[in-house]
């Protein structure tokens, strides 16, 4: 579970099919982004419209239909938008750690260093 802007998502990140849609909707949104930059807007309130057009379907995909009218309640503020993107990542990082930290702690724990083994494995011999 994690929380964007207030709104709680039960959501399972390091579940497999959950990560291949945030993976598969982040690597749509960066190319979106890089085709929309690369346009001519004339007003800076077009390029905004577009970018949290992209991020609100960004958002439902990853979190499910209908989750950005719950984050942004309509409203069409670039830097909410970005920070809501952001925590996403955020949450996966964080996701990513623990298991990275689990993975460490498991290692040290049951997996003695080869040094400790053949010291082991030679005072066996020796009795």
């Amino acid at each position: 579970m994690f929380t964007i802007r207030g709104v709680d998502f039960d959501i399972d990140i390091l579940d497999a099919d959950v990560m291949e849609r945030l993976e598969d909707a982040a690597e749509k949104i960066q190319k979106r982004v890089a085709e929309e930059k690369a346009k001519k807007y004339k007003k800076n309130s077009e390029f905004i419209r577009v970018f949290n057009g992209l991020t609100e379907k960004f958002i439902d995909e990853v979190l499910g239909e209908g989750s950005s009218e719950l984050i942004f309640g309509g409203s069409q503020n670039m830097m909410e938008h970005m920070e809501a993107y952001n925590g996403i990542f955020a949450a996966k990082e964080e996701a990513m750690s623990a298991v990275t930290e689990f993975t460490e702690t498991f290692q040290n724990t049951y997996s003695p260093n080869r040094a400790q083994r053949r010291a082991a494995a030679k005072g066996k011999g020796k009795s």
